[in-house]
């Protein structure tokens, strides 16, 4: 028989309440690069490099709408960009710096750009594997 003067117990383990820092922080940057890639065309008038921002934008605008598929959307664009970046890198046949340090700098926004799609791919897969 329990005591109805007991104090309650709480369920330490029940997660009610969802962070959804990861989502915004996921839909700003894949914004973000959508906005980039039409700045780019701009800047360079050459816009057929606008056609690059349209997945980035169409998978911000799902995210922001929290369709499960949104995800798979990211993940194909991310693997898209790590594999183009590196088929660049890796079908150089001679590279026109002086040194080792500007060829280093010159690889420096590639990599940053491998390191983002990378976290964000991490980011999403978090969200809705909690949702």
């Amino acid at each position: 028989m329990d005591n109805q003067y007991s104090t309650p117990k709480s369920n330490l383990t029940n997660k009610t309440k969802k962070s959804t820092s990861g989502k915004w922080i996921s839909v700003f940057a894949v914004i973000l690069a959508g906005l980039y890639f039409v700045w780019w065309a701009y800047q360079s008038n050459q816009w057929n490099y606008a056609i690059y921002s349209i997945p980035y934008l169409f998978a911000g605008i799902a995210l922001i709408m929290n369709k499960s598929w949104s995800q798979y959307i990211f993940y194909i664009i991310a693997i898209f960009h790590i594999g183009w970046w590196l088929y660049k890198l890796l079908s150089v046949e001679e590279w026109n710096y002086v040194g080792l340090l500007d060829l280093f700098i010159s690889l420096v926004p590639g990599l940053l750009f491998m390191i983002v799609n990378i976290g964000l791919v991490v980011l999403i897969y978090k969200h809705f594997r909690n949702t």
